[in-house]
């Protein structure tokens, strides 16, 4: 018999397969021009709503932490919400978690994105990032 804990990871690699991306933000703070850019590893969700958050949403920010934000709203569209999660420790804990019922696609995502992380953290900055397999049309950066 499955726990309900085995049940909601391989619930949400369905929802991370379908919905969400593994992916690594770059910010700069204009505050500071010469400063390094900081990365930030990110596991997210999009989901449209007339009724507030969705469900499935506040399940995934139950389950794995994160949070529900509200986007700005485009006219003459339903108003968007995605789960964000944020941080190395964060997002590896909930792809481990989930790993076993994701997809070869999204666990390619996840091993790019978990990689270039890596990388930049070691110091190999430019070189990899825009000419190494972990480009930018990826999603990576």
């Amino acid at each position: 018999m499955l726990t309900k804990k085995i049940c909601d990871y391989a619930w949400s690699a369905g929802i991370i397969d379908g919905e969400g991306s593994t992916l690594l933000t770059g910010i700069n703070d204009p505050r500071y021009p010469r400063s390094k850019t900081q990365y930030k590893l990110r596991l997210e969700v999009g989901q449209s709503s007339d009724n507030g958050a969705p469900d499935m949403l506040i399940r995934l920010s139950e389950l794995y932490g994160g949070f529900v934000r509200k986007q700005p709203a485009r006219e003459n569209r339903k108003q968007v919400y995605q789960w964000v999660l944020h941080g190395h420790e964060r997002v590896q804990f909930a792809l481990a978690c989930m790993w076993q019922w994701l997809t070869p696609e999204k666990k390619g995502q996840a091993k790019r994105a978990l990689e270039t992380y890596n990388l930049i953290k070691r110091g190999h900055r430019g070189c990899h990032i825009g000419t190494h397999k972990y480009r930018k049309e990826e999603g990576l950066i």
